[in-house]
């Protein structure tokens, strides 16, 4: 497990999930387990049952043991017996939990892979094409940064009608180990933008996002 404790009380859990679902149950107390048991029996996928219960065991850690978790329309989590704010996010084996005390939080992570290349001009606007590198091992991490900072934009407004390759646009960034990003939300007539962090890891890439949504007026076009 990787933790984080960011500033103002942001925290960060990733777990690689390598147990077995029974063996996951086991890191919850016996009447939480029947609870959770219960409620995978609606789930189909063994995936996805895995995600399920790495996630709620990440934000029992971060919030306190037996968290119900609700969804919005928007399939933006919150919790029904805290005031944290919370965001969920899972690529492969790997799941990732983002909590904030009072702020909107948001998270993403992508394990690198072959797809974010054959498929981006279907989520990069072309000024994001501009900037890539045509180093293909530079250019690949670039994608996966910008297609994760686009979910974690899209996660954070959590609108309606927001589409990556129209409304959202990742300003040219410093590559490195970790750094900062922008996005520019362009729609309706104005410029949004939210500011982001980012880490790579050898496995995978991780893109999140703190603070009050950027107001729909904040600059006209």
């Amino acid at each position: 497990m990787i933790f984080w404790r960011l500033e103002d009380d942001v925290e960060i859990l990733i777990w690689k999930s390598e147990e077995s679902i029974e063996e996951t149950l086991l890191f919850f107390a016996p009447g939480v387990q029947d609870v959770h048991k219960e409620r995978m029996e609606s789930i189909k996928y063994e995936k996805r049952k895995k995600e399920y219960l790495c996630a709620r065991l990440l934000i029992d850690i971060i919030a306190g043991a037996g968290q119900r978790v609700e969804y919005l329309e928007s399939g933006r989590p919150y919790l029904l017996d805290s005031n944290k704010e919370i965001s969920i996010s899972h690529t492969k084996d790997y799941i990732a939990v983002i909590a904030d005390e009072d702020k909107r939080v948001a998270i993403d992570i992508e394990v690198f892979g072959k797809t974010v290349e054959r498929v981006k001009h279907k989520y990069c606007t072309q000024s994001e094409l501009d900037y890539l590198s045509d180093d293909a091992d530079v250019r690949s991490v670039q994608l996966h940064l910008i297609w994760s900072a686009k979910e974690t934009a899209f996660k954070l407004l959590d609108e309606k009608g927001i589409y990556f390759d129209e409304h959202l646009c990742i300003l040219p960034f410093n590559l490195d180990k970790e750094g900062e990003m922008h996005c520019n939300v362009i729609k309706d007539n104005t410029v949004r933008d939210i500011k982001m962090a980012y880490k790579v890891f050898d496995e995978f890439v991780m893109v999140w996002a703190v603070g009050a949504i950027p107001c729909s007026c904040a600059e006209q076009m």
